[in-house]
C-alpha cells in the first residue's frame, strides 16, 4: 500500500492582508520556514510565534531579498533560537543582506535604543545560506531526506523566487509574491510551467492585481515628475532599498536619457547602501530578463552603468545636489530611514512633490498621509 504523505502549513504572519506571507510547512514531521519578514518599527511581538517553533525548523525559504520576507532573519538566530540552513538564490541572499544594514542604520538614526539586531547578527545569519539557481534542485538527507527544494523565477524583484517543495508524489509551491508582467529588468513568471502541486501557497493579492500597461504607468510617472520638476519643486520617492527600486532606477534612467529637458534635473538614489546595490546588481546580469543580456552581448551594455542617476550615500550627499531634483530614497513607507528625515522638508514646500509608487504599509506615517 502507497503511504500517503502528511502536508500541513501554518500562516505565521501575512494571512489577513498588509504583511507579506509568512508560515510553516511540515511534510512528514520536517519543518520548513517560508521566509522571516519583519520591517520597521521591528515589533518584537509579530515575530514571536515564531519563538516556540523555532527549535523544531529545519530549514529557512526565502523567496525575495527585502525587509517584508527576511528582515526577521537575524533577530530569528539571535534571539529566538533558530539554528538551522537557510536557502535562497545569490542575489536574494545578498540583497537580502543589504536591506538588513540599510534598514538598521536607518533606525539607529530615528532611535536612541536603535535597531533590534547587530550588524556582527546580520552577518551572521546571512552566512547560513546555501545560495542557489533557478532550477538547481537541492536534495536534503539526514532528518529530512527525501525532501527536496527547487526555486523558480518569480519575477518582480532581482532573483525573486517561488519555491517548489517534494517529497514522494507531493508538490506544494509557494509563490508569495510574483509578477505576470515582463518589465525592464526581469522576465515575467513562467506560471505557466508549473505543476500541479498538491498544495498551493500564493498572494492572491498579486492575483488580482490589474495595474496598468507598462508604457501607460512609465509615462503617467514622467507627466508627474515633469510638472513638478518644472514648478522648481524636489520630488521625494520613498523606495525599498533594493526590491522594487532597482526596476525604477533602470525606468527613470531611461527616461532622462530620451528627454533633454529632464536632463536639466537631477536624479538621486540614496540610501546607506544605494552604492552597494548598484554595484551588485551590475554584476547579476544572468539573473535578468532577455532584454537586458542580448543589450549587453551585443554592446557591452550594463543597464546599471548610470550616467543619470547619481548615487548618494549620506544625506548630506544628496542635498549637495541642485534642485529641482528627484530623490529615490529609502524606506518605501517613510517610517526611517532617509526618506523619514527628508519628509518635514517636502511635506513644507509649497510645489514639491511626495510620490508613493506602492501602498505604503497600514499604520505607517506613508499609510496616514494617504489616508
Amino acid at each position: 500500500a502507497t503511504v500517503r504523505t502528511s502536508v500541513h502549513f501554518t500562516p505565521l504572519r501575512g494571512s489577513s492582508g498588509g504583511a507579506a506571507p509568512s508560515g510553516l510547512l511540515e511534510v512528514d514531521g520536517l519543518t520548513l520556514l517560508l521566509d522571516c519578514g519583519w520591517e520597521p518599527p521591528f515589533d518584537v511581538s509579530v515575530l514571536e510565534p515564531l519563538r516556540g517553533v523555532a527549535a523544531r525548523v529545519d530549514a529557512v525559504l526565502l523567496s525575495h531579498g527585502d525587509l517584508a520576507h527576511a528582515g526577521g532573519l537575524a533577530y530569528a538566530f539571535a534571539r529566538l533560537g533558530l539554528s538551522c540552513p537557510v536557502y535562497a538564490t545569490l542575489p536574494v541572499s545578498r540583497l537580502s543582506k543589504l536591506a538588513l544594514y540599510d534598514a538598521h542604520e536607518g533606525v539607529a538614526e530615528q532611535s536612541a535604543a536603535g535597531a533590534p539586531f547587530t550588524l556582527d547578527e546580520i552577518d551572521a545569519a546571512l552566512s547560513r545560506v546555501s545560495e542557489l539557481k533557478y532550477s538547481q534542485t537541492v536534495l536534503l538527507s539526514g532528518r529530512a531526506a527525501g525532501l527536496s527544494l527547487t526555486p523558480l523565477p518569480a519575477g518582480g524583484s532581482l532573483g525573486g523566487a517561488m519555491w517548489r517543495v517534494s517529497k514522494a508524489l507531493e508538490e506544494v509551491l509557494f509563490l508569495p509574491r510574483f509578477s505576470h508582467q515582463k518589465e525592464r529588468l526581469l522576465a515575467a513568471a513562467a506560471l505557466e510551467e508549473l505543476p500541479r502541486p498538491t498544495l498551493l501557497l500564493a498572494d492572491i493579492g498579486a492575483a488580482r492585481a490589474n495595474p496598468l500597461p507598462r508604457k501607460a504607468r512609465e509615462a503617467r510617472l514622467g507627466e508627474l515628475l515633469a510638472h513638478h520638476l518644472a514648478r522648481g519643486g524636489d520630488v521625494l520617492v520613498p523606495v525599498d532599498t533594493c526590491f522594487r527600486v532597482l526596476e525604477l532606477c533602470l525606468v527613470l534612467e531611461a527616461m532622462w536619457a530620451a528627454d533633454r529637458k529632464m536632463q536639466r534635473y537631477g536624479l538621486v538614489l540614496l540610501s546607506h547602501v544605494a552604492s552597494a546595490t548598484v554595484h551588485l546588481a551590475a554584476s547579476q546580469l544572468e539573473w535578468m530578463g532577455a532584454q537586458v543580456t542580448a543589450a549587453f552581448d551585443a554592446k557591452r551594455t550594463n543597464p546599471f552603468a548610470f550616467r543619470h542617476v547619481q548615487v548618494a550615500t549620506s544625506l548630506e550627499q544628496a542635498l549637495d545636489r541642485p534642485s529641482p531634483k528627484v530623490v529615490l530614497a529609502s524606506a518605501a513607507d517613510a517610517s526611517h530611514g532617509f526618506a523619514a528625515r527628508l519628509l518635514p522638508a517636502v511635506c513644507a514646500a509649497p510645489n514639491a512633490l511626495l510620490l508613493f509608487t506602492a501602498p505604503p504599509r497600514p499604520g505607517t506615517i506613508g499609510a496616514s498621509l494617504l489616508a
